[in-house]
C-alpha cells in the first residue's frame, strides 16, 4: 500500500556534483516566475515529516508518472547551499545510481522546459523473517507466507520459498525422481 505526498512542483534539476560523481542521488525543484524565468533558488519541499521513511520518489509530468528511485527519503545541502531531496537505496554499491539518470534527463527542466510535480510515495514494507532487513519488493514465501529479502529467499520457476519450504520442495522432487 502506498501513500503519495506532494513534495513540490516546478522545474526539475540536480546539482552538477550528482552528474560528476555518477551518483545521481538528489534532485531539486525550481519555480518559474510570472515572466517565465526560472528561480536561482530551489523551492522548499514539504519533506520534514517524511525524512527517513521508505518509498518511491516519483515525478509527474503531463499526467505521466516517472519513477526516479526507491529508498529512504533524505535531504542534502550542496556546496552552493542548494537543498536537494533524494532516496537512498538499501546497501548502495559504489558507482550505483540512486536515481534513474535516464528518467532524470527526460525530465530535465532546463532542456524540456516543462514543470513536474514531485511526489514521495511511502511504502509500508515488511521485515525479513530471517535477517530483519527491509523487504523492498514485499515478497513472501508462496508456501507459508513469511516475508523474505532477496538475500534470504529461494526461487524456483518464479515461486518464492523460505529455506524450510525450499528444502521440503527439494525432498518432494527427490521422492518423485526415485
Amino acid at each position: 500500500m502506498q501513500t503519495k505526498h506532494l513534495l513540490g512542483s516546478g522545474m526539475l534539476s540536480w546539482h552538477p556534483s550528482e552528474r560528476i560523481t555518477g551518483r545521481y542521488g538528489t534532485v531539486s525543484i525550481f519555480a518559474k516566475d510570472l515572466t517565465g524565468d526560472v528561480s536561482d533558488e530551489p523551492v522548499d519541499l514539504a519533506v520534514h515529516n517524511l525524512l527517513g521513511q521508505y518509498g518511491q520518489l516519483i515525478a509527474v509530468q503531463d499526467g505521466n508518472e516517472h519513477l526516479l528511485g526507491i529508498g529512504a527519503l533524505f535531504t542534502e545541502e550542496h556546496i552552493a547551499g542548494q537543498m536537494s531531496v533524494g532516496v537512498r537505496p538499501d546497501n548502495p554499491m559504489p558507482d550505483e545510481e540512486w536515481l534513474d539518470s535516464t528518467v532524470l534527463e527526460q525530465l530535465n527542466g532546463t532542456i524540456v522546459e516543462k514543470s513536474v510535480e514531485l511526489y514521495f510515495a511511502q511504502i509500508e514494507s515488511l521485515s525479513c523473517e530471517k535477517c530483519l532487513a527491509l523487504v523492498i519488493d514485499n515478497k513472501v514465501c508462496d508456501e507459508c507466507g513469511v516475508a523474505l529479502c532477496k538475500k534470504c529467499r529461494y526461487t524456483d520457476e518464479d515461486i518464492v520459498f523460505c529455506f524450510g519450504c525450499f528444502q521440503e520442495r527439494q525432498r518432494e522432487y527427490q521422492t518423485e525422481g526415485d
